[in-house]
């Protein structure tokens, strides 16, 4: 059952702060509901229009949501029972912002991709240097290669995954799309590296995760390999290192 709780007067406040939304709202509840009232508002979207909306011809979903939250008791005080204040009312402030994790979907997510860099061992056969002396295989050039690391960490996870363990090394079998980044990843270009996890506690004090899954970027495909006789990425007959699975699809 849903918690009966109203706004508080001269509530909400809201500002925007360089393209980001910033809310305030000030609640009454009955002290005795003040720990559902925070369950109930974990995760909650700002509702008033002056926020930012996915869709706001038809006021879906806000992208402010509650992150913040502090209890005050409203005198006057009751009773007190082994030494414990105990009030009529509490006061609960949640602040909203756009700053952190996005619903999508049903889950609360976010996105990243940065630069990483490895480098190439160039075949040194059939190279020279400038007074025509072939390289030893001591001198082979290095290239460096430029590419990325796309991570999603996702919010409020309920248990671990079993994936987290099970698809280390493998590589995507299907085109993964990164919403909140409106980036398509084909087939093939996502090596899954690994997972960070962190404990953490709801507003209710139930212990959830925050899983973060780390994928290396490979802009041909990762069963590709460079071939020095034609210059480019192929694939070799037979041997496909990575497994593929399905996965963030």
């Amino acid at each position: 059952m849903a918690v009966s709780y109203g706004e508080v007067h001269g509530y909400p406040k809201s500002r925007w702060v360089r393209g980001e939304f910033f809310g305030t709202r000030k609640l009454r509840c009955a002290w005795a509901d003040r720990a559902d009232l925070l369950e109930e508002l974990d995760g909650d979207t700002w509702p008033y229009a002056d926020g930012p909306y996915a869709d706001e011809s038809d006021g879906g979903n806000s992208y402010a949501i509650a992150r913040e939250a502090f209890i005050e008791p409203l005198p006057a005080q009751l009773t007190a029972d082994g030494n414990m204040a105990s009030y009529e009312y509490a006061i609960v402030t949640v602040k909203y912002s756009t700053v952190g994790p996005q619903l999508h979907s049903t889950n609360w997510i976010e996105e990243n991709l940065d630069t990483t860099v490895i480098t190439q061992r160039i075949d040194y056969r059939g190279l020279a240097w400038g007074d025509g002396t072939d390289l030893t295989s001591l001198e082979a050039p290095y290239k460096i290669l430029h590419g990325l690391i796309y991570s999603i960490k996702y919010y409020n996870v309920a248990t671990v995954p079993g994936a987290v363990l099970t698809y280390v090394g493998y590589i995507n079998d299907a085109q993964v799309s990164a919403p909140s980044l409106g980036l398509n990843f084909d087939t093939g270009r996502l090596l899954y590296a690994g997972a960070h996890l962190s404990h953490r506690s709801s507003w209710a004090g139930s212990w959830l995760w925050d899983v973060t899954y780390y994928f290396k970027y490979h802009p041909v495909g990762w069963n590709y390999f460079w071939r020095a006789s034609t210059n480019q990425y192929e694939l070799i007959d037979g041997f496909t290192p990575y497994p593929s699975a399905s996965f963030l699809t």
